[in-house]
Formats: C-alpha cells, sequence, structure tokens
C-alpha cells in the first residue's frame, strides 16, 4: 500500500509548485506521522516534515522596516517567531530526506526536481537565499487560501 494510503493523505487543490501537491496525513502510516505535510510528485509523498509552513513576516518589507525590527545586537526581532522556526525545521527535514538511503526517501533527482519547481515559480538562490526558506513562505503563503479537496473515498 502507497505511503498516501497508509497515511490517509489529504490534498490542497491545485498545485503548490508545478508537479508537486501538497498533502497533510490524518494518521500515522508508514513513514508520515498523523499532522505531517508532504510533498507529492506523482504517487508518494517525495518530502515530507511535521511542521505547518508560515508567510515570511517580514515578506514586501523594505530594509529600513526590517532594520527597525533589529536588536542591539542586529537580530530581527519578531513576536511571532514561528516562520523562522518552521523554516529550520523544514531546512533539517528536507537535508534529513537528502542523506538517507532508505528505498522510500528521495534519491538526487528528487531534490533536483524539486528545485527546478521552485525556479519555475521565482526561486532565485541570489535574490532569495536559503532554498528552504524561501519554500517556507511559499507554502505557507499557498495555505492562506488553499482548499482541501474532497477525501478519496477507501476503498474496503
Amino acid at each position: 500500500m502507497c505511503e498516501q494510503c497508509c497515511a490517509e493523505t489529504v490534498a490542497y487543490e491545485g498545485e503548490v509548485l508545478p508537479g508537486y501537491l501538497l498533502v497533510r496525513a490524518t494518521k500515522d502510516g508508514r513513514v508520515m506521522k498523523k499532522d505531517d505535510w508532504g510533498l507529492v510528485h506523482c504517487n508518494d509523498p517525495a518530502f515530507w516534515w511535521s511542521m505547518t509552513p508560515v508567510p515570511d513576516p517580514t515578506d514586501g518589507m523594505t530594509d529600513e522596516q526590517i532594520d527597525s525590527l533589529r536588536d542591539p545586537q542586529g537580530l530581527i526581532e519578531l513576536q511571532d517567531e514561528r516562520y523562522f522556526e518552521a523554516a529550520e525545521h523544514l531546512d533539517a527535514a528536507l537535508a534529513g530526506k537528502l542523506s538517507q538511503t532508505e528505498s522510500h526517501c528521495p534519491h538526487f533527482d528528487d531534490a533536483t526536481r524539486l528545485y527546478e519547481a521552485a525556479k519555475a515559480v521565482g526561486y532565485d538562490r541570489d535574490s532569495d537565499g536559503r532554498f528552504a526558506f524561501w519554500l517556507c513562505h511559499h507554502i505557507g503563503t499557498f495555505l492562506k487560501t488553499a482548499k482541501l479537496r474532497a477525501p478519496i473515498p477507501s476503498v474496503p
């Protein structure tokens, strides 16, 4: 049985990236656990993680506005640190998946495919910086308006 079936994932309408659906597990599967998120290419989740992605709270701010948020040590102080926590978590999850060698984990081609899909919708390493931070913002922004698809009835 595929991981999507084992975890009884629900998908969001539309592609979060070209060729990728965003799903969420509704129960523990073999690999995904209840409430885990996944990026699905073809049939099975290629990447999965547990922390909900949120948009970057500084998106759209000028450099001056961002600088006004800095503390004396130069660190940005935000009331809501969820974005940074979620982006760091996603970064670790992506790195962990790429370093595993089990058959259900992504290969180099999966990482390349994900990176190319992100570039197709605007990711630019020079201007956007760390990939996981861009991806966290992108998925978090997608989730603001995304609707769940109707669940697929399970087959007895």
